[in-house]
Order: C-alpha cells, then structure tokens, then sequence
C-alpha cells in the first residue's frame, strides 16, 4: 500500500510538472529540452527514491496504456523509415515518446494519488485566471505585453501557452455546475469568468468547445431539471452579459477589441485547401497512407489543422490508429469503469471530449504543455479505475477496521 508521503510526493510533482510547463512553453525551441523536460528528468529520478510513488506510475505505464504507448512507439519508428526527412522524423518521434513514455504517465500517477483532485484543479483554475487578470492590467492600464499582446485587428493572445489550463477550467466549471454535489453556483463562476480570455482572443476552438461541453453537460444532466436549468439559464446570461460588456461601444472604442462574429468564424480558405492537399496525397500513394509522407509534410503552405488527416498523411494509418486509441482511453476507462462519483465520470469525459476536439481544430504538437489537459484527464479515469487513492483511503478509515483486528503495537 502507498504511503501517505509517497502520495503526496506523486500529487506534487504532477503540480510541479503542469506549473512549470506553462511556465516555460514561451520558451520552447522545437528539438530541444526544456526546462519543463528539465524538470521531468529530475523528478523522475526522485520518484526512483520512493518505492511507493515508482509502483504508482509503474501501474498506470504497466497495463493498456503502457500497450498503446508500446504500439505508437513501434508505428512512428517504422514510419520514420520511409520519411523524406529520417532525422527530422526521429525528432519529432523522440519528443512524441518522451512525452508518452514519461510526462503523461508522471502527471496522470500524480493526479490519481491526489487527495481531492477538484480542489487541486479549481486552484489551478483560479490561478491562471488571477494570471491572465494581471496581463490585462498590465496590457491595459500600463502597455505592456509581457503576458497579453494584441494583434493589429485587437484580438487579445497569450505569450504563454496556456490551453491545458483553459480546457481544464471550462471542464471542471461545467462538471461542478451540472454535478456538484454542493457550491454550484462556485463553479458556475469559474464557468463565466472562463469565457473571458476566450471572448477576447476571438478564438474559434474554444467557442466550439463551450457548445460541445455545453451539449455534454446537458445530456449529462438531464435527469434533473434542476441541473439542467443551472447549466442552460446560467451560461445562456453569464455569457450573454460577458459579450454585451466587451461588445459594447464604450469598450471597443477605448481598447480596439474584435470579439468573435459569424464572418470571422468561417474565414478558413487556407485550412480547407491544406486539408485537400493532404487527402490528394494519400489517395494517390499507397504508401502514403501505410506509412505516411514524414512529420510537417501534410497541407503544402499550412499544416493540416486536423489530427486525423494530419497523422494520416504524416504518420500513416498505423500511427493514427494507435494515437486514436491513446486519446480515447480515458473515456473508455470512465465508461467501463462501476463505481465513480457522476461529477469525476462527466469531467474526464468533458476534459477528453474538449482535448480531442482541440486536436480536430489545430495541427498535432508534440510540446509537452499540450499534453497536460490529457494527463490530468487520464489521471481521473485511472483513479475511477483502480479505486480511491491508497493513502486516501488509509486517511478515511481507522486502523483496526482497515487491518482487520486490533490495532499492532
């Protein structure tokens, strides 16, 4: 059995490693480490020093995940053989497999052995909000852009990247909305204040993300009448209040903000010839399709911004076959697993429904950060799946029950 230390240290690193990725992704130079991997290397051989964290991740790495991580490994390996560019194919594959072998399965360890997950994850949340505040004042009251910049048609971006921490709020506000067993009306907060950094960036990934969790967590909640109202009432004037304010005259004239319109939403000319592109390619070779054409090849002038067609024209079926199934896992974990409280099961369907959906609308990318979102969702569907923490459950219970009989001298 896991001990308390060893929990905690497992709970910390996983922090540790979300921090300290976003932290550092404006820094991320591709084919290199970063202090994010820095900090994995070092980390991991810490969690060598406890038995009890090393079984931990051992687990999750020694079972299905571990046998898909085993198959994307093989397929990138052979499919880097018939790359164009073999040394930039073993790049891209090596830091795909570092990420796959070490950072995911240190994350998604850390998150199941967590006393109280949601606690842990509204922080992060509150954290990242208190963080995008602060570059607004600074971009807004002071002219810096350290943290925010604007583009020359006044959509407002990140300098750091920060999608991991966005997905993960909008799941966890919705989850807790629709499912909490109490303070709903927190997470229905931490939903609304959600909507800000996605309103100003203009950004149509996370627009199609809140309908889809929207959609997820109605059906979820359908049941009740009472959750169903919180969600569609509640989001319907928290987000319509949240565009007429940053949509009014007096905003827009003093600070040039473009907030996301219908024209703006379908201007994708670029994407759907890239998308083209690749599907001619691999209609026309049938090693193209087996084997793919070399990482950055697909699209012509931009990279397909859809994983399937990406990875298909890239890496192969074999690759986008194995790397489906990884990305599917958590779901299937949730789905197949029998106990699980209702707020745990629809967040970590909401967190994959919305990591996936992001991969459908954005080109595959092997920075670690990226990885987050699926860590923590995978770190909640393994602990649905192998029961409480150890050292939660050792914390619940009494001695002399646990053990059966009195308790030893």
């Amino acid at each position: 059995m896991m001990t308390r230390a060893a929990s905690r240290l497992l709970g910390s690193v996983a922090g540790l490693t979300i921090v300290l990725y976003v932290a550092t992704s404006r820094a991320y130079i591709t084919g290199s480490l970063t202090p994010g991997d820095l900090l994995v290397l070092t980390l991991l051989c810490v969690l060598l020093l406890s038995e009890g964290a090393s079984r931990a991740v051992l687990r999750l790495v020694l079972g299905p995940y571990g046998i898909l991580a085993l198959a994307i490994t093989a397929a990138v390996l052979v499919s880097a053989l018939h790359s164009r560019r073999f040394l930039a194919a073993l790049n891209f594959d090596g830091q795909l497999l570092f990420t796959v072998w070490l950072a995911v399965p240190i994350v998604a360890a850390g998150i199941a052995e967590l006393r109280d997950p949601f606690r842990f994850l509204r922080r992060l949340g509150v954290a990242y909000l208190v963080f995008f505040a602060l570059g607004l004042v600074l971009l807004f009251g002071a002219g810096n852009d350290a943290i925010l910049f604007r583009s020359g048609i006044g959509r407002v971006f990140q300098r750091f990247t920060t999608h991991p921490l966005q997905m993960i709020l909008m799941a966890v506000g919705f989850a807790g909305a629709a499912f909490a067993a109490r303070r709903r009306l927190r997470h229905l907060l931490l939903l609304a204040l959600s909507l800000i950094p996605v309103l100003l960036n203009a950004n149509r990934t996370w627009m199609v993300t809140l309908a889809l969790l929207a959609v997820m967590a109605a059906l979820g909640a359908a049941r009740s009448a009472r959750s169903l109202f919180a969600v569609v009432i509640g989001i319907a004037i928290l987000g319509g209040v949240a565009y007429l304010v940053l949509g009014s005259s007096l905003v827009q004239d003093t600070w040039q903000i473009r907030l996301l319109n219908a024209p703006g939403f379908l201007e994708d000319e670029i994407r759907v010839a890239s998308v083209q592109a690749s599907l001619d390619a691999v209609s026309r070779h049938a090693g193209t399709l087996l084997l793919g054409e070399g990482w950055g090849s697909s699209g012509g002038d931009i990279v397909v911004h859809n994983v399937v067609i990406q990875v298909l024209h890239e890496g192969g079926i074999f690759v986008l076959a194995a790397l489906l199934a990884l990305l599917a896992l958590p779901a299937v974990w949730v789905l197949g697993a029998r106990g699980g409280d209702r707020m745990t099961r629809q967040f970590v369907l909401m967190l994959t429904g919305a990591f996936v959906l992001f991969w459908m609308l954005n080109a595959l990318s092997v920075e670690r950060v990226y990885w987050m979102a699926y860590a923590v969702a995978l770190g909640l569907a393994h602990r649905l799946r192998i029961g409480p923490a150890p050292a939660a459950a050792a914390a619940a219970f009494p001695a002399a029950p646990r053990l059966g009989g009195p308790v030893p001298a």
